[in-house]
């Protein structure tokens, strides 16, 4: 077994000076040591707890530290306290280990087995201000942003001070390699904006054993408006701690995702904030690229899941999760046949409305050095708000057939309490072809309206919608928050009056009826005409009408004075009647 001493000397009684030292050795065994610092050689029998040895003078041999360790070790024969560091029972193997986090459970082991997504590492963050408080927020153009990173000496010795801490961006992608684009050789579209590159190297201060630091980079972002304008679409960075006694693992594969696994001075970031609240500049969405940087064809998949530890409602259930897929990387999915999991249609081909854990988008036949972009929106909806306030979603890219992780990005999303809005409006009950106004409430804020038919298809936006020439539908009403994002929906129905009788004219009549009448929703219909109270006769006539007509004639100079009642019928059933009076 292993077990850790404590060396002491002792003057005129009992004393201790500690040293650490740690041996495989049962109680009862006896071991020769010697000191590291001056040579001091003799027999330590762990039965009796007593240390043997050449009697030396305590002022020239004094040990340079001390290390705290939970054993204590008498030596009665000493006549000064001495501080022996003993170099054959050290177990100090890598006196510098330089360490970068991965995530909260990395403890610095290669490879890396705790963390499950490589690009987490909670050693990384952005702060808008330079202090050391790791409230993770995302880069921004035209602010002074100062990157994080956190290092330890995981060492058992302390690091030389030459040691060196270099960082590097990219923007945010799925499918970065070991040297792609981190090193300011590839382009956005030909146009010259560098995809990535270097934010800066520093040297670092000597730490000793276990010793802790955190490190500011000052960065200026790029110019979004190089990438095309497209919006929310944040860095990576990577973080390289260098010392002349480590060497750099690398399988030749230029795999990222194993490159950070096996290096534990090396950590990558690829988190995006979303602040769903009224004071966030930003709107509750996220872009990054997907794509293939090899050179030979490639089939990937990307995959959408929440955080494995998450408890509560998950993202999906209390926000409409959508994603939308930028051209190339929707032809992509094209060749792949369009296959998708626990994936909603839109009225759009290539937008998608998440609808349950680990949804897939398969197939997608990348083309060499073929990239493209997907936008996922978070919009929560007011009808399934709960207290839950942070949402951890995932988005790994993964290669088809063998499932190896190609990289991936993290939505880190942080929702504000507000007060709740409902969107509505009332039914409406129309007379065919009528035109028609149907107007939403004003929830009282700042918010886009917008209208959809019964078949999901969008018609207009705007808190009123006129349709002419209406018949009976059910609408859809979207009322989205612009402070945040936030939504709701409303179902508005339009029903058809029943068909009816409008006029009888004139009443009383003693030759020809006017009947004028409304037809909503029928197939077929006539009008019957019978005695309702006429002496000493009983008169029944029907009359086919045309349906579009709205009126028709009907001579009744013939009949009997008296009361007939005059009847509309659909589709073989009454839905109305009214009284006719005849006179001479």
């Amino acid at each position: 077994m292993k077990i850790k001493y404590l060396i002491a000397c002792l003057l005129g009684g009992v004393g201790y000076a500690q040293v650490n030292c740690s041996l495989p050795m049962s109680n009862a065994s006896t071991f020769n040591f010697t000191t590291a610092n001056n040579g001091i050689s003799g027999i330590y029998n762990a039965s009796s707890n007593i240390i043997a040895s050449n009697q030396v003078n305590a002022t020239t041999y004094l040990a340079p530290e001390i290390r705290v360790t939970d054993g204590f070790l008498a030596n009665p024969s000493s006549t000064s306290n001495v501080l022996l560091s003993i170099a054959n029972c050290s177990n100090c193997a890598t006196p510098i280990d330089l360490f970068i986090k991965d995530g909260p459970t990395d403890d610095g082991n290669v490879p890396n087995n705790n963390t499950l997504n490589m690009w987490t590492s909670t050693d990384i963050w952005v702060g808008n201000e330079n202090n050391d408080i790791d409230d993770y927020i995302n880069p921004t153009y035209g602010i002074s942003n100062f990157l994080k990173v956190r290092v330890k000496n995981n060492g058992c010795g302390s690091t030389t001070g030459t040691e060196s801490l270099e960082l590097r961006w990219a923007k945010a992608s799925t499918s970065l390699t070991v040297n792609t684009p981190w090193f300011g050789d590839v382009f956005f579209n030909g146009n010259g904006a560098v995809m990535g590159g270097l934010i800066g190297t520093i040297t670092l201060p000597i730490m000793v054993a276990g010793e802790e630091r955190t490190f500011t980079f000052p960065w200026n972002v790029p110019n979004p408006a190089d990438y095309g304008n497209i919006d929310q679409w944040h860095f990576c960075v990577m973080a390289k701690a260098l010392t002349s006694a480590e060497t750099i693992a690398d399988n030749g594969m230029n795999d990222l995702n194993w490159y950070v696994r096996n290096n534990n001075n090396i950590a990558w970031r690829n988190l995006h904030i979303i602040n769903v609240s009224p004071a966030s500049p930003e709107p509750p969405t996220g872009v990054v690229e997907v794509g293939n940087t090899l050179d030979e064809p490639r089939n990937c998949y990307l995959e959408l899941l929440v955080e494995d530890m998450e408890t509560g409602k998950p993202i999906y259930e209390e926000a409409e999760v959508t994603i939308k897929m930028d051209e190339t990387l929707y032809h992509a999915w094209v060749k792949g046949n369009k296959e998708t999991e626990q994936l909603f249609e839109t009225n759009m081909d290539n937008i998608k409305l998440v609808k349950g854990n680990q949804a897939l988008i398969k197939n997608i036949l990348f083309d060499p050095h073929e990239s493209g972009t997907i936008r996922l929106d978070f919009n929560f909806l007011t009808e399934q708000l709960t207290n839950k306030t942070k949402y951890i979603y995932h988005l790994v890219q993964k290669e088809s057939g063998t499932d190896a992780v190609i990289g991936g990005e993290t939505f880190y999303i942080k929702k504000q309490y507000r007060p709740p809005f409902e969107a509505g409006s009332d039914d409406l009950e129309i007379d065919k072809y009528e035109t028609i106004m149907l107007n939403a409430q004003d929830i009282g804020e700042p918010a886009i309206y917008n209208w959809y038919d019964s078949e999901g298809h969008f018609i207009a936006e705007g808190k009123d919608l006129q349709v002419a020439n209406a018949v009976a539908e059910k609408y859809k009403l979207e009322v989205i928050s612009t402070a945040d994002g936030f939504k709701d929906y409303s179902n508005v129905e339009v029903k058809l009056k029943p068909s009816r009788l409008s006029l009888l004219y004139p009443n009383p009549t003693s030759s020809t009826l006017n009947v004028k009448y409304k037809i909503n929703e029928a197939n077929s219909a006539y009008l019957s005409v019978y005695s309702y109270y006429v002496s000493n006769s009983a008169i029944s006539n029907n009359y086919i009408i045309d349906l579009n007509a709205g009126e028709t004639n009907i001579d009744v100079s013939q009949y009997p004075n008296g009361f007939y009642k005059v009847a509309l019928i659909t589709d073989g059933k009454v839905v109305d009647i009214k009284i006719l009076n005849k006179t001479y």
